[in-house]
């Protein structure tokens, strides 16, 4: 797959300069045949996971869902590195954290119980993390997927 890209990748920049040289533009972007392709590359290739927490009270749910570079849903397995931390891209921890469970894929393996997984998601690239804190106040998850880390602050509140 690598070699593909590289191969797409090197093609473009020659057709982009080519094309600029016979008066078409700067580079692929301008180009009416180079840009569709680039257009498709970037509804395929990943991005950011998406997240989205949803509180109740102890107990978040956070959606998990893998995303294209352009933004859109990305169905398909993923392989991702989920965790907890009491700080924002912090190292996975289960301060204040009761526990971490990841529902509609399957477990990889535990780094730290409670705070730290690896996960292959549904097939759809979608997970729900479910995290139940101790007592009120802000944690954060963070979700690798590829080399893209997102994070979102999960709020607590006993009432």
């Amino acid at each position: 797959m690598k070699n593909i890209l590289l191969i797409i990748s090197v093609c473009l920049t020659c057709a982009g300069l080519a094309h600029a040289d016979a008066g078409y533009g700067r580079g692929p972007e301008s180009d009416p045949v180079a840009m569709p392709i680039l257009t498709n590359l970037q509804a395929s290739v990943w991005g950011a996971p998406g997240l989205t927490p949803a509180t109740n009270l102890l107990t978040n749910a956070v959606t998990i869902q893998a995303k294209s570079i352009a933004g859109g849903d990305l169905a398909g397995y993923r392989v991702l590195h989920v965790w907890v931390s009491g700080s924002d891209l912090g190292a996975g921890a289960t301060n204040n954290i009761a526990a971490l469970t990841l529902s509609t894929g399957t477990a990889i393996s535990t780094v730290t119980t409670n705070a730290d997984y690896w996960y292959c998601t549904a097939a759809a690239g979608s997970a729900v993390a479910t995290v139940t804190a101790s007592a009120a106040g802000t944690n954060y998850l963070m979700c690798a997927d590829g080399s893209t880390v997102s994070s979102t602050p999960i709020v607590f509140t006993s009432e």
